[in-house]
């Protein structure tokens, strides 16, 4: 009986300390979402001609895509920053030397256009069709011009060492600023507290339970080698004792 209610008391202690750990530990902080990708702009749809007696039909102006890599043949690297003229429009290649650019459907010359002292262009004009809904991709190569060699720097002059100033000696009014041996400990300690509580909780449980289900498997056991005790007993037949 006794060893019962101290299992429940135990029991009881561990469930307390469990839910005191659970709510002291701090909830997480929202984190605000980020913005949404957008898609690549398309160009925008210009309506046709009203017809007459009627409202306007807006009808899409069919585009398509022109899109590719400049590469320095010289250095085998996509080149950024690089002209590239398609028909009457122009474009920038971006930082990872990528062109792209909506058109109207048809046929342009595609060029790449270099500025003074860039290199020379590897290919000639080309001719491309660009259909509705299409996407054409042309890689542009040329061969960059070669780094001018780099002029040999004189060694610097070796400059002579002096001797730093003597310190004076501190008197004893003197404020000397000495460097910590151990920086303080800032961090919070509170944050260890659910953790231990948490443990401290599971550990009272299992003792518990440990105790609950002990008594019960001695007296299973007890019943047990009773049983079979009895079952010898029953089997054995009485001897016989003769009296002369």
């Amino acid at each position: 009986m006794r060893r019962q209610v101290v299992s429940v008391t135990l029991m009881l202690c561990g469930a307390i300390m469990l839910v005191l750990g659970m709510v002291v530990v701090p909830a997480p902080a929202p984190v605000v979402a980020g913005p949404a990708l957008q898609p690549s702009p398309r160009p925008p749809l210009e309506p046709t001609a009203p017809p007459e007696g009627g409202l306007p039909a807006p009808t899409p102006i069919p585009y398509g895509r022109v899109t590719g890599t400049i590469i320095d043949l010289r250095t085998g690297a996509p080149a950024p920053g690089k002209l590239v003229v398609i028909g009457d429009s122009t474009v920038i290649s971006d930082a990872n030397g990528n062109y792209d650019r909506w058109v109207v459907s048809g046929f342009y010359n595609l060029n790449l256009r270099l500025r003074d002292g860039e290199g020379q262009v590897a290919q000639p004009p080309q001719q491309i069709a660009v259909g509705n809904g299409d996407t054409v991709v042309v890689h542009l190569f040329f061969t960059s011009a070669d780094p001018a060699p780099s002029q040999p720097t004189a060694a610097p002059e070796p400059t002579p060492t002096v001797a730093p100033p003597a310190l004076p000696t501190p008197t004893p009014g003197d404020v000397t600023a000495v460097a910590p041996v151990s920086l303080p400990v800032t961090a919070a300690t509170g944050a260890r507290v659910p953790g231990s509580l948490l443990l401290a909780g599971a550990l009272l449980l299992g003792l518990g339970a440990l105790l609950q289900v002990r008594p019960r498997r001695r007296a299973a056991r007890r019943q047990e080698a009773d049983q079979r005790l009895l079952r010898r007993m029953l089997a054995t037949p009485p001897r016989d004792t003769s009296e002369e």
